[in-house]
């Protein structure tokens, strides 16, 4: 995030008009909370972070802490939400197995 530097720190690129952050991990999420204080302005897209895991690990060792989730998490609008799901189920006549794979929305 933030150009071809490579220091650590996330920098805002000039003349942006919006972010996309695209399958960021937990101990990422302080880096996305701080380009959005940088920009305040500047819509921010989170896509595919599969938040309703991340947030189980707030407060691990390495992990932000729990108040992250009530300073920035909370914030942050679902709008459109996509989980892959694979399960079988069972049924008395033939096949008796039938595979189910596909999304929810």
């Amino acid at each position: 995030m933030g150009g071809n530097n490579n220091d650590g720190a996330v920098k805002p690129i000039n003349g942006t008009d919006m972010y996309v952050c695209i399958v960021a991990s937990a101990q990422e999420l302080p880096d996305i909370e701080a380009l959005h204080n940088a920009v305040p302005n500047v819509p921010i897209v989170l896509y595919n972070l599969k938040l309703d895991v991340l947030r189980g690990d707030l407060g691990a060792p390495a992990f932000p802490p729990k108040a992250f989730q009530d300073r920035f998490l909370s914030r942050v609008k679902p709008v459109y939400y996509l989980r892959t799901r694979q399960y079988s189920r069972s049924t008395p006549t033939p096949p008796f197995l039938v595979n189910y794979q596909g999304c929810l929305f």
